[in-house]
């Protein structure tokens, strides 16, 4: 259960990340999610890289308290010795699997935003209230991850369900498996 709440954190944290990219993604639709648009726009992509960095506003310290509140959830589940490793490696580890998340983010920014709406993002973020906004998106990413956990949970429950209550999936995998006689010639 420690381990699964870990990997919460860790869709949290991304979660935490698209927030302000989903709420300007409605006025952004004549791009279609499926097609990547590679931006080879220095000034967009110095400008993308300054907003990630400034939504990432507190990210160290929504991870050490989401990091401590697990220690805490787990209880006597944890050694005195667990927990102690676990708070000096899981956030480099963390972060180490963070940076491809965080540069497809910079990406993303840079092919979906306008330099003048990135502009205006940046400005916001820079505000004191933006500072303090941004904070708060890491803080309701981290507590949405046990949410989100659920959410995929049943959500995969449900439709391999009815997917397998529909076509025989115990069919499509023995042919897939490997068999263990050798093929006649």
């Amino acid at each position: 259960m420690f381990k699964s709440s870990l990997i919460a954190l860790g869709v949290a944290s991304a979660l935490a990340l698209s927030t302000s990219a989903a709420a300007q993604e409605a006025s952004n639709k004549e791009q279609s999610a499926s097609v990547r648009v590679v931006v080879r726009d220095d000034a967009r992509t110095a400008l993308a890289e300054r907003l990630v960095r400034l939504t990432l506003v507190g990210m160290d310290k929504v991870m050490q308290g989401l990091i401590e509140q697990q220690i805490t959830q787990a209880g006597d589940r944890l050694t005195d010795a667990q927990a102690t490793w676990m708070r000096r490696s899981l956030p480099t580890i963390m972060e180490t699997n963070m940076r491809p998340l965080i540069e497809s983010a910079k990406v993303e920014y840079a092919a979906r935003f306008t330099e003048a709406e990135l502009n205006a993002m940046i400005a916001f973020y820079e505000a004191p209230m933006g500072q303090d906004i941004a904070f708060k998106q890491m803080e309701v990413g981290g507590a949405l991850g046990g949410a989100m956990q659920a959410f995929q949970r049943s959500f995969l429950t449900e439709l391999l369900t009815k997917f397998c209550g529909e076509f025989d999936c115990t069919a499509d995998a023995a042919k897939e498996a490997p068999t263990t006689k050798s093929p006649r010639r």
